[in-house]
């Protein structure tokens, strides 16, 4: 629809008419920039699961938008991991009997921030531990959402 907008525009431009198309796309460049400042959703059903003394895996499912979701913004123990177009994230490196917190959430194009999802684990100790734990783990949804 852009496209063909720009076309109008341009055409109008270069033959000399005058037209309102030019109030109309600034209106449409406006709502659009206005439209993508929503917050992707936080990935959903976070969770982790103890395979051995070493051995874990983050997973969770995907995160929506209104716009293009990017990826996902992962922390270990407060130290960035990056972010991963993934929905899963292994590692079998971990130090037993060991507690260690993920720090989850998803990223749009537009550089929109989800709220974050956090899911604590002790390395060995086999299972599944999720996001709505809330007695033996220290778990929580925090509101973190930023723009840059």
């Amino acid at each position: 629809m852009l496209d063909g907008l720009f076309k109008v525009l341009v055409r109008n431009v270069l033959t000399g008419h005058q037209s309102k198309d030019y109030l109309v796309f600034i209106c449409l460049l406006f709502s659009s920039s206005l439209l993508y400042a929503q917050a992707p959703t936080e990935p959903g059903n976070v969770r982790v699961a103890v395979y051995s003394d070493n051995a874990a895996e983050l997973l969770w499912e995907r995160a929506s938008d209104n716009g293009t979701v990017l990826g996902y913004d992962i922390l270990l123990n407060d130290q960035e991991l990056g972010v991963v177009d993934a929905l899963s994230l292994y590692s079998d490196s971990y130090t037993p009997n060991q507690s260690y917190t993920f720090v989850l959430r998803s990223v749009d194009i537009e550089g929109n921030y989800s709220d974050q999802v956090s899911v604590s684990f002790v390395a060995g100790q086999r299972g599944i531990s999720t996001s709505e734990d809330t007695d033996d783990m220290s778990v929580s949804n925090t509101n973190t959402n930023t723009n840059t």
